[in-house]
């Protein structure tokens, strides 16, 4: 590898191999100038794949060749899929409680971050309000971001904002439909939940306050609990296809990173993008902010991302958080 390179990990680059091959046959020496590694470390990388479930083929003139790709989503398909500057540390585990509670453990243990962690399936998934989230095996997207921003921690629960965002715009890329946004953490299609967020900060003895955004997305269920069946959907039925996880989880990854940079300075674009797709606005509502309740007119969203409600007094109120239901006219 060479000293150029040495920033990133194997996964990382492995990946980098992997979207190089889908292009096409390529000779090690063109595949190792494009990675900026040496040629000998190609075929390490080659040989990361297969063992991940990878075909290559190998031609000693003609180079190589990408016969099958593996359908496991791993840390190296996910690289393959990540196209900008963004480049988190990535780890994928088949099964656990709660990839929240993972992430809030290693940052409150004083991982550094960004990371992020993928489960193929968890035991333990939650939403808002303590509620639990299904999280059917090898079906979806769910995943948590460990974080430590520079910004000051009172603008973090902006973070939220920007994840839906993120989340909405790789929906879109990937699955080819539509998302809205509904205040506060959910991503909608045809008015059916798709996706959730949630958002949990915490702090470490050395490293300081750190969150972690949950996010769970429905990619390929058939079928949803008779609880949840008329609210849920995922991606494959609202779009009526078999969605590719691994190219949704780099697109969120690529979307999401972008979106934070607008966390101080360039909120406003943010909150501007995020009133064009709440599904919320201009709609009477009813707003539960924990025990008590508020219905009104969702008039707006304000320069910090909090929902502006016209209470029937006429009245202008702020709201940060609460649980929207809407209402007739």
């Amino acid at each position: 590898m060479s000293a150029g390179a040495t920033f990133r990990d194997k996964p990382q680059l492995a990946g980098e191999l992997l979207r190089a091959l889908r292009a096409g046959t390529t000779p090690p020496s063109e595949l190792a100038a494009a990675l900026g590694v040496e040629p000998i470390a190609v075929k390490g990388l080659a040989d990361h794949l297969e063992a991940s479930g990878a075909d290559i083929s190998r031609h000693p003139i003609l180079g190589y060749t990408l016969v099958h790709e593996p359908n496991a989503l791993s840390a190296e398909i996910i690289f393959s899929h990540i196209q900008d500057g963004w480049r988190p540390q990535i780890e994928t585990v088949t099964s656990t409680g709660s990839t929240n509670a993972d992430a809030f453990q290693r940052g409150s243990r004083d991982e550094a971050g960004s990371l992020v962690i993928f489960a193929e399936h968890q035991t333990a998934g939650r939403g808002r309000l303590g509620r639990n989230w299904e999280s059917a095996q090898g079906e979806g997207l769910w995943l948590s971001i460990l974080l430590r921003p520079k910004s000051p921690v009172p603008i973090w629960h902006r973070i939220t904002t920007l994840a839906a965002l993120a989340v909405a715009e790789s929906v879109e890329s990937v699955a080819g439909v539509c998302a809205a946004i509904k205040w506060p953490n959910d991503v909608l299609v045809n008015d059916r939940k798709v996706a959730g967020i949630l958002a949990e900060t915490g702090t470490s003895p050395i490293n300081g306050p750190f969150v972690v955004v949950g996010i769970g997305i429905n990619v390929n269920q058939t079928e949803f609990p008779n609880g949840i069946a008329h609210s849920a959907a995922s991606l494959r039925q609202v779009s009526k296809r078999t969605v590719n996880r691994g190219e949704l989880a780099g697109r969120l990854i690529d979307s999401f990173g972008r979106w934070l940079q607008a966390l101080d300075e360039n909120f406003p674009t943010a909150i501007d993008c995020a009133s064009a797709r709440n599904s919320v606005l201009g709609k009477n509502i009813t707003l539960n902010a924990g025990s008590t309740s508020f219905t009104g007119y969702a008039e707006a969203l304000n320069t910090d991302g909090e929902l502006l409600l016209r209470l029937p007094d006429g009245s202008l109120r702020a709201f940060s958080a609460g649980e929207v239901t809407l209402r007739a006219r």
